[in-house]
């Protein structure tokens, strides 16, 4: 039989080594950015969308409480907000219409337009796509 206690023991010590290395790694930030929160003194710190949003994925994975430990740049509270806005605009979009296509009333420029001012000179109103598809029906009869 093999005894497991030795591995247990050699596993249990690696991860406390692993463990402190990282403790070592944060202390090691924590000061860094202590010095350079120093060295910008009383001036905004102006940051990017895209630091925002890094900031604030990741600030609201640690929560107010951590937050309120490690956060030197901006207070708790902002990352927090950045994240409700990040939320916020995740979810707002622009509704898709429902209904009939749009109606050809007026000319149009383009390569469509001999054919939408064939329809409107006749009375006739037609939806954009129905110009496309007639569009689309001539280029290929040309070509066959």
């Amino acid at each position: 039989m093999v005894d497991i206690f030795p591995l247990q023991f050699l596993l249990a010590t690696w991860a406390g080594w692993v463990n402190r290395r990282q403790l070592d790694v944060i202390e090691y930030l924590r000061a860094e950015n202590q010095v350079l929160k120093a060295q910008l003194g009383r001036r905004r710190l102006r940051l990017s969308d895209d630091q925002r949003r890094r900031l604030a994925a990741k600030g609201h994975r640690l929560g107010r409480c951590v937050l309120r430990e490690v956060a030197t740049i901006v207070t708790p509270d902002t990352i927090l907000r950045w994240h409700r806005q990040l939320i916020a605009r995740k979810w707002t979009h622009e509704r898709r219409r429902v209904g009939r296509p749009g109606i050809l009333k007026e000319p149009v420029n383009g390569p469509l337009a001999p054919i939408q001012g064939f329809a409107v000179a006749l009375c006739i109103f037609v939806s954009i796509g129905l110009v496309a598809l007639v569009a689309a029906r001539a280029r290929t009869a040309k070509a066959g």
